[in-house]
């Protein structure tokens, strides 16, 4: 199978995947907002956002290690699944012990077992579906994926909307869901045949670690640099603006939905073309028609930000749209950081990723509270943007140093002035925006002109096949 029809066929996967588990954040969001107070929502999200600290901590991000060695046949991949279940059966243990430990917190307290079952699951969760893409068993992850949704819904549908359970409906919900799809991957993968305890070697695990490790600071400050802002928001405002900036972000989820899909498949190929001949000429290609896609999705949902915030917020919710246009310019950096990210992760050199998210996460945190006491949660936006933007261009220098991949400048820099002006147009909130959205969307297509010519040419192709 060719580099591209194997790409492709992932995309597809994953796009079904993706979709199924994105449901439940984009197309609820009315259902939670509504039944949620701000307060509670705010709860639910830092409850997420501190389990998506601690996780990669107790796990020694194992989840990362199995996908890459398994993937890779000259190891031996048992050993590796092997290995990766006996850390995160340890990490389970220390998740109890430190919930237990830290009960007296009010939140943590209050949800106890919710909020320790719903990390064993998740943790769980993560190493199957990493095992399952390095042994080619996509289709299992996508099944898996939307039966998992309908679980979760229709869980938060009873015991959000109908029993009133508040928080505890939330967390109960996700334990449920992650509990069926370890289960269903477990069987689909038939991870018994690999289970291999008593031939378990030193030097595969110390191989693994000296992999994982390095994603483990990098995990933090990728925390940092995503969640911290809410951190700063709870203690310099009030837990409703973080309500409020936790429901915009779930709009650019939208944009974050395709990139995530994209990156899911993208991380496989950039595995198994690392070591090919042609490989810079595929990067690429690739990476251009993915930059393009990224800069109409930010300009699509800028220009539309007010119309889905009527449609997806409730009336307390409604006036975090503002926010929205800042936060799409921090989804393009971020998401061209996960495309860099992946060549490292190919080439086995993660220490590259540590190095470059501790220097964001840093700038994130002067540029929070440098602007979030005069500027809100407008401020916390616009740190998280420039913290993502720093992210880029240090990975960019050190791709073409480490593996002769630069990014054109010459293309993305037009790009996103025009990205900057119609975010400041839509913040303006005047008639400005709409006039110069037409504009923004011909410099886009002007300046990537020749993959739009390379689309249509393949969209064609596949059209006279379909007619045949």
């Amino acid at each position: 199978m060719s580099s591209y029809k194997y790409l492709l066929k992932n995309v597809g996967l994953f796009t079904i995947s993706e979709f199924a588990s994105k449901f439940i954040t984009f197309f609820m969001l009315p259902l939670y907002t509504y039944y949620l107070s701000t307060e509670e929502y705010a709860v639910i999200d830092l409850i997420q956002v501190t389990q998506n600290l601690i996780i990669p901590v107790v796990t020694l991000s194992v989840a990362d290690a199995v996908l890459r060695f398994a993937f890779d046949r000259n190891e031996n991949t048992g050993e590796v699944f092997s290995l990766g279940v006996w850390i995160t059966t340890v990490a389970s243990v220390l998740v109890v012990i430190g919930c237990l430990a830290g009960s007296d917190n009010e939140i943590v307290g209050q949800y106890l077992w919710w909020i320790v079952w719903s990390m064993i699951t998740m943790m769980f969760s993560n190493l199957l579906s990493n095992f399952a893409r390095a042994i080619d068993k996509v289709q299992a992850i996508t099944v898996s994926s939307i039966i998992t949704t309908a679980i979760v819904a229709s869980a938060n549908v009873l015991m959000v909307a109908y029993l009133k359970m508040g928080v505890a409906g939330y967390l109960c919900a996700l334990v449920l869901g992650n509990a069926f799809k370890c289960l269903y991957l477990a069987v689909a993968c038939r991870t018994w045949k690999y289970l291999q305890f008593r031939s378990l070697r030193k030097d595969t695990l110390v191989r693994m670690l000296k992999y994982s490790l390095p994603l483990i600071p990098n995990s933090m400050f990728w925390w940092i640099n995503s969640s911290i802002n809410k951190y700063f928001l709870t203690g310099l405002t009030t837990l409703a603006q973080v309500g409020l900036y936790s429901a915009a972000s779930k709009i650019p989820a939208m944009g974050n939905t395709i990139a995530n899909v994209f990156n899911s498949a993208w991380r496989m190929s950039a595995i198994k073309e690392v070591d090919s001949e042609d490989k810079n000429g595929f990067f690429e290609m690739i990476y251009e028609l993915y930059t393009f896609t990224l800069a109409v999705i930010v300009l699509g949902i800028t220009v539309f930000v007010k119309l889905l915030a009527l449609i997806l917020f409730s009336k307390d919710f409604y006036d975090a749209w503002i926010v929205v246009p800042f936060l799409m310019l921090g989804f393009y950096f971020d998401s061209n950081n996960a495309f860099i990210g992946n060549l490292f992760v190919g080439a086995k050199i993660t220490k590259v990723l540590f190095t470059t998210t501790v220097v964001g996460a840093i700038a994130n945190v002067v540029l929070n509270a440098a602007l979030i006491p005069p500027f809100g949660i407008v401020g916390a936006a616009i740190a998280t943007t420039f913290s993502n933007m720093v992210i880029f261009f240090v990975r960019r220098k050190r791709a073409k140093e480490w593996l002769q991949f630069s990014p054109s400048l010459k293309k993305q820099g037009p790009v996103v002035a025009v990205m900057v002006i119609l975010a400041l147009a839509a913040f303006s909130n005047t008639i400005w925006l709409y006039i110069l959205f037409p504009f923004a969307m011909a410099v886009v297509l002007f300046i990537y002109r020749q993959q739009v010519g390379f689309l249509y040419q393949q969209g064609m192709k596949i059209l006279g096949k379909v007619k045949k």
